[in-house]
């Protein structure tokens, strides 16, 4: 849902299906990527937050939303804000998928 909802809104999208795979594309296209949309918990052994925070260290001004579904006591919201990480809560529309990327871009 995320990649079709992201590529009719006009977004340009690299899928990766897990971790290892999100840095493979990385290394390839980080000049071309703007914004990170990750789930919290993906195969492989990195978890959504490590690979955002590792991305952040070679790119600063890449923008990141996490989502997953855990709910506020595992996660904590405004942990990920203080780290410049956007927060999306499963389930979410595609709606709230277009507000939160493009809050996300918007932000200064």
């Amino acid at each position: 849902m995320v990649v079709l909802s992201l590529k009719v809104l006009g977004y340009r999208v690299f899928e990766a299906e897990n971790g290892v795979a999100a840095l493979a594309i990385w290394e390839k296209h980080a000049p071309e990527i703007g914004l990170l949309f990750t789930d919290m918990v993906m195969p492989e052994g990195i978890t959504g937050l490590e690979l955002c925070l590792r991305l952040k260290q070679t790119k600063p001004t890449l923008r990141q939303i996490l989502c997953t579904g855990y709910s506020g006591d595992r996660i904590k919201p405004a942990q990920l804000a203080a780290e410049g990480i956007a927060y999306l809560a499963k389930p979410f529309t595609s709606e709230a998928l277009a507000n939160a990327v493009r809050a996300c871009i918007d932000k200064p």
